[in-house]
């Protein structure tokens, strides 16, 4: 808990790493079920699909003459819905480097750099640091009108084709 300048109580609740254990579990023994589920269609005769350090999956089809068809069924829909893609966050660790976690963002940006004047990094009161931006009025309009339309959403923030942020939209 933390008490804000103006009286105001601030809690912040999280998963316990239990927690977060048996839902990673969880989502890599359904991904699999799922991998597993379109490569029988393959009638490949004993394909080696298993868990990987880094929550990654590794899928071996012996024998499979057409690689580029199992690639697409794999991850064909139903993993990342029409009009998204899946792509990678950089998450950063306590020690200052970063991994990759999977996100599915909208394939189209809604808005861009074009429309930024400024943007400086800031130290929050907990010395956390975050940017602020500046926009030209077009894009000051077009951030208001998408925040506006996406309260409590996440909206990425992309840096040369990598997402460093992907903060939940509190308010227009």
């Amino acid at each position: 808990t933390a008490v804000k300048p103006d009286g105001k109580v601030t809690y912040v609740f999280a998963p316990t790493p239990e927690y977060k254990k048996y839902l990673t579990k969880l989502t890599m023994d359904q991904a699999i079920k799922t991998i597993r589920n379109r490569i029988d269609q393959f009638g490949v005769a004993e394909p080696d699909i298993r868990k990987q350090q880094g929550n990654r999956i590794q899928v071996q089809l012996p024998g499979m003459q057409d690689p580029e068809r199992a690639i697409k069924i794999i991850a064909q829909k139903g993993i990342v819905a029409p009009g998204r893609e899946l792509t990678v966050i950089m998450h950063r660790l306590p020690d200052g480097s970063y991994i990759e976690k999977p996100i599915v963002l909208k394939k189209d940006a809604m808005l861009t750099g074009e429309y930024i004047t400024d943007a400086q990094t800031r130290f929050d009161q907990f010395n956390q640091p975050y940017v602020t931006l500046n926009f030209n009025s077009r894009g000051a309009r077009i951030f208001e009108r998408v925040t506006g339309e996406n309260i409590k959403k996440r909206m990425a923030i992309v840096l040369d084709g990598k997402v460093y942020s992907a903060p939940t939209i509190q308010d227009k």
